[in-house]
Order: structure tokens, then sequence, then C-alpha cells
């Protein structure tokens, strides 16, 4: 047996070339995916940012229809209170009167008794 001639080795940098490429190669398919799954979760943060801003406008179109609504009562119940106070106003003012026509009727009605005591006791004397 006769000793064999040593294997031919590839050289070092054709080797290291290889490998470099082979780590290229994996680096840009690792990028390429990591790309891909950020794009996926930025688009569908955005889809859900999207319908949560949607939502938020239709909630606060809701809102101000409502503020409209109230304001518009109490403006209706704040016409009503002020006509309501208006005609308190004029039965107060009708009672005062009555009042002063009363007191002056009582003062007569007083003078009209003292004139029939009067009166009854001038007929009782007779």
């Amino acid at each position: 047996s006769s000793p064999r001639p040593p294997a031919r080795r590839a050289s070092p940098t054709g080797e290291l070339a290889e490998q470099i490429q082979a780590l290229e190669e994996e680096v840009e398919t690792a990028t390429s995916k990591v790309r891909k799954t950020l794009t996926k979760k930025l688009d569908s943060a955005l889809e859900e940012i999207q319908g949560e801003m949607q939502a938020r406008d239709e909630i606060l179109g809701e809102v101000q229809k409502e503020v409209t609504r109230n304001l518009d009562q109490i403006t209706e119940l704040n016409t009503k209170l002020d006509e309501q106070a208006g005609k308190l106003g004029e039965v107060v003012e009708q009672v005062e009167e009555m009042g002063t026509n009363l007191e002056g009727k009582g003062e007569e009605i007083e003078k009209f008794r003292a004139d029939l005591e009067r009166d009854q006791r001038a007929l009782a004397k007779v």
C-alpha cells in the first residue's frame, strides 16, 4: 500500500468567502422576515387605531347630539320658568291689591259695625 497523497484542501479564503456569503444570505432572509413581520404588525396597529378613532368620533358625535338636546331642553325649561315667574309676579300683585282693598273694606266694616252698635244702644234707650 502506497501512502496517499495529501488531500487538496480548499483555500481558506474561498471557504471564508462562502461562509460570509451564506451568513449574508441568512442575515438578508432574517431581515426580510423581520421587515414583513413589522410591516404586518404596523398595518394591524394602524387599522386598530383607525377603528378606535372612528368609534371615538361616533361616540363624540352622539355626545354632541345629546348635549345639544340637553341645552335645548334647558332653554325650553328656562323659558317656561320665566313665564311662570311672570305669572307668579302678576298673582302676587293681585293678592297685594286684594289685601290693600280688604284692609280698606275691613275699616269700613268696622266703622259700619260700630255705627250699628251705637244705633242699637240708642234704640235700646228709647
